[in-house]
């Protein structure tokens, strides 16, 4: 299965799903802009044509764009064909807020809940059924805004990456439960899966750390969690049992772990890991 598919059947829970059968799907996304402070912030959405809808926000990563991340993904199509409305928001300077030192400051935070607010107030989503995925620097960063509680976010889909040391320490464990879907590799060079700092040698190495704000003679930049931290906030704020059901998967070292309560209305946490 598709990664984008199998996150599109993980992430939604029952009573969020749109009901009825979901009609034509428009072939592109449409563009749109906000005025956040003063600043011109640009996403692209597809709706399904039913609505309101569940809301699926998609973060690019480092970099790229939301354009990108549909053409990567295909959420474009496959969100409204789940009954979902889906938005591919831009980040500003091509890198999202995720708590560390950056070259300026950003309204990212502003810029989420606003686009949801538009959202909602046009019938495009539902107010209480959010879900945030999010890729490398786009899951550090949707990490931050479920884990602080900026966005009453259902769920959240976490793709090489985790969460940064500066969010952790604000908020030692999430504002509130939801449900996680984890895609983590083990040897990754660029989201260490046991935390740490990301590189700064190489081309994509200094391509980072200059976007991050990071000058030679700088101090050490701020690290990444480990995995397994990440998911026990998780799994504690969800009221889940701490021991994990596991599963092998077919690729090399494929392995998830998965926590929830069958039978009961209760958000789940489930982690993926390969090499």
């Amino acid at each position: 299965m598709p990664p984008s598919a199998f996150i599109m059947t993980s992430v939604a829970q029952p009573e969020t799903r749109a009901s009825g059968p979901v009609g034509p799907v428009a072939p592109e996304p449409h563009p749109g802009w906000i005025d956040v402070g003063g600043v011109r912030r640009t996403y692209l959405l597809a709706k399904p044509s039913q609505l309101p809808a569940p809301l699926l926000l998609v973060l690019h990563g480092l970099g790229t764009s939301g354009k990108d991340m549909d053409a990567f993904t295909g959420l474009a199509r496959r969100g409204p064909a789940a009954g979902f409305s889906t938005v591919f928001p831009d980040a500003r300077d091509q890198m999202w807020d995720d708590g560390r030192r950056r070259r300026r400051e950003t309204n990212d935070f502003d810029f989420m809940t606003t686009l949801v607010e538009r959202l909602v107030g046009e019938g495009v989503s539902m107010p209480k059924a959010i879900y945030l995925v999010g890729l490398s620097n786009g899951a550090l960063f949707a990490e931050r805004v479920a884990r602080r509680g900026l966005l009453p976010a259902a769920g959240i889909v976490l793709v090489a990456g985790t969460t940064t040391e500066p969010t952790r320490r604000d908020a030692p464990g999430p504002a509130r439960p939801a449900a996680v879907l984890c895609f983590e590799g083990t040897a990754d060079p660029f989201m260490p899966y046991l935390g740490g700092p990301r590189p700064r040698t190489g081309p994509l190495g200094r391509v980072i750390a200059w976007r991050a704000g990071w000058r030679p003679g700088d101090p050490p930049r701020e690290s990444t969690q480990t995995v397994d931290v990440v998911i026990r906030n998780w799994v504690e704020v969800n009221g889940l049992p701490p021991e994990p059901m596991i599963e092998r998967l077919p690729q090399p070292d494929g392995i998830c772990r998965s926590r929830g309560c069958a039978g009961r209305r209760r958000a789940s946490v489930r982690s993926c890991s390969t090499a």
